[in-house]
């Protein structure tokens, strides 16, 4: 007579069930968000450091840029990744191509609309030039980002992520040990960590920009623009005006010094924000449970109720 698994002491534990249960959700959601938390986290490292050694008005204008450059990621999420990732699926290279060149063509936008508000604000062209490419390739790298995932690829998304995050946060660190920490300084960094922070996507991401290039015509876009993008964009624009007004208002007729109080304010803030975007799908509702059959009864009452209402 065999005994048991259990008696034998080979049967898993609830203790051990329980841990692997929350191992593969670690797995799940840290994989997932990792990149995400790291990016947030450098922002928020170098945002401290630009707090303790930069005057006010230069702690402004970074802040105003990181603005600036979080409105073109939600460009980028809504114009580009969406319908980028129905032709990825779809393959229809025509229409890939098109969100390709218009998104480098809306990066070269940002880049002058970014620069063009740095200098209205005060900064210097050291500090103009590296801060209006970088708000514009950041949000073109979320652009990247999302398309690595369509193609999964997520590893290189990842590791786009952490690139970017420890070259900021190594960068730093040697500008606080040297004291040479300056708005133009810290421009040019986070400008290098966004170049070098491509090259995980690897060869298939920029054959396909050259090809977009090449091949890709910026008409074919306002079909997707009239059909699918249109409303998205509308609403990015409009919830930018809600939530950021302020920010152009102040910078633009106060100045940035007179913004760095409320960037302050924000700063304090965005760890909460990270958090809550790392951890909004642990927390999304679960779906209802299906509802039973009716029986053959109750679905005739059910019939006779509804003929006797009409």
């Amino acid at each position: 007579m065999s005994l048991p698994a259990s008696a034998l002491g080979l049967a898993p534990s609830p203790q051990s069930g329980r841990l692997q249960a929350l191992l593969a959700l670690a797995w799940r959601y840290g994989v997932s968000t990792m990149g995400l938390v790291a990016v947030s986290g450098a922002h928020f490292i170098a945002s401290v450091v630009f707090l303790r050694d930069l005057t006010a008005d230069k702690f402004g204008l970074f802040s105003f840029v990181l603005i600036i450059g979080a409105f073109a990621v939600s460009i980028a999420g809504a114009g580009f990744v969406l319908p980028a990732t129905r032709s990825v699926i779809a393959g229809e290279k025509r229409d890939t191509n098109a969100c390709f060149k218009m998104s480098l063509a809306v990066s070269v936008l940002f880049t002058l609309l970014i620069g063009a508000l740095l200098l209205f604000s005060g900064a210097g062209m050291a500090e103009t030039v590296p801060l209006a490419l970088f708000g514009a390739l950041f949000g073109y790298r979320w652009f990247a980002r999302a398309l690595a995932y369509v193609e999964n690829r997520m590893v290189s998304a990842i590791l786009s992520d952490l690139v970017y995050s420890v070259i900021i946060v190594i960068g730093l660190g040697i500008m606080e040990f040297t004291r040479t920490t300056t708005l133009a300084r810290g421009g040019q960094l986070l400008l290098l960590a966004s170049l070098l922070s491509f090259l995980p996507f690897g060869k298939p991401f920029f054959l396909g920009q050259w090809q977009a290039l090449r091949k890709g015509r910026l008409k074919a876009y306002f079909p997707i623009f009239r059909e699918l993008t249109g409303w998205s964009l509308l609403g990015v624009a409009l919830t930018e005006a809600t939530l950021n007004a302020h920010a152009y208002l102040v910078t633009l007729i106060a100045g940035p010094g007179a913004f760095a109080l409320p960037a302050l304010g924000m700063l304090l803030m965005r760890p909460a924000r990270a958090w809550r975007t790392a951890s909004w799908r642990r927390w999304k509702p679960t779906p209802p449970p299906p509802a039973p059959p009716m029986k053959p009864s109750s679905a005739a009452c059910a019939t006779r109720r509804t003929r006797t209402r009409r």
